[in-house]
């Protein structure tokens, strides 16, 4: 088997085309926003422990990879302090038959628990809960995977101020406690942006560090549990609203640095629509 499938499953889940689901706005009660976004990934560059080894060795493919990503966000506001998101991405390879095909789903839910003034501005405390799992049996060791089929059940928090001129600092982080046969992780995150009349844009930072002790090219894992997946990832957001109930958005990541993880940049777009709206 050539070394692509065995780590393609590993690293391409991780490298999704957004920062996560999690952040430190909430919808109110009874508003739902739907997202229906693509996103493009290239590379051709494998970190094989913290090595980079380009994809046109003789130990890969010989190919640069480039990967079609679709995917399906929903939130939802229960009440002014408690949202439930659900998210369904596709993936697609060029060059490989088949099509994109649904893999890993998530569902999270956050709250507002803690609410205060610093500096005469919100700060804001939000715990949340991230469940994701297998949407359909697919095949974990081929190139159209992107996962393991693996379930994690990620807690997290969230600390956001506001701060003049509709600026915003936000902090996150969470443990990623994984079911067999992928290793946990701790993720941390900061962002910084703001709204600006119809716009809204933000730039972020966030990083995994992944618990398992292989590396590639080194003795092979028994199992992908003991193959540890790290990175490093920067990228951003510009959105445009049109009117109250739709918008559109660009968006861009790149990942620099890591440890048995591509070296990758995205870029994509999308909409969104406000189905429900209170007046």
């Amino acid at each position: 088997m050539k070394a692509t499938l065995f780590i393609l499953s590993l690293t391409i889940s991780t490298f999704g085309f957004s920062q996560g689901l999690i952040d430190g706005y909430f919808k109110g009660k009874g508003k739902l926003d739907i997202a229906l976004s693509s996103f493009f990934q290239k590379t051709d560059t494998y970190f094989a422990g913290t090595t980079p080894i380009s994809l046109s060795d003789p130990i890969f493919t010989g190919d640069d990879r480039k990967f079609n990503i679709f995917g399906v966000f929903a939130e939802y506001g229960i009440t002014d302090k408690w949202d439930v998101i659900v998210s369904a991405p596709m993936i697609g390879i060029q060059g490989v038959d088949g099509g994109p095909s649904f893999q890993d789903g998530s569902i999270a839910t956050k709250y507002k628990l803690f609410d205060t003034k610093v500096g005469g501005r919100d700060l804001t405390i939000i715990p949340a809960l991230q469940v994701s799992f297998p949407l359909t049996d697919y095949e974990t060791e081929n190139l159209n995977a992107i996962g393991q089929q693996a379930t994690l059940i990620s807690p997290k928090i969230v600390a956001q101020h506001n701060l003049p001129g509709g600026l915003f600092v936000q902090a996150q982080t969470g443990y990623n406690y994984a079911l067999d046969p992928v290793a946990s992780s701790v993720v941390a995150s900061v962002k910084v942006g703001g709204s600006f009349g119809k716009f809204y844009t933000d730039v972020w930072f966030d990083f995994q560090h992944g618990f398992g002790d292989k590396d590639f090219l080194k003795p092979p894992p028994v199992s992908f549990r003991e193959y540890v997946v790290n990175y490093q990832r920067f990228g951003g957001v510009v959105y445009y609203g049109v009117n109250d109930k739709f918008g559109l958005f660009v968006n861009g990541s790149y990942i620099f640095k890591g440890r048995n993880s591509y070296k990758i940049f995205g870029f994509g777009g999308g909409v969104v629509f406000k189905l429900k709206v209170n007046e």
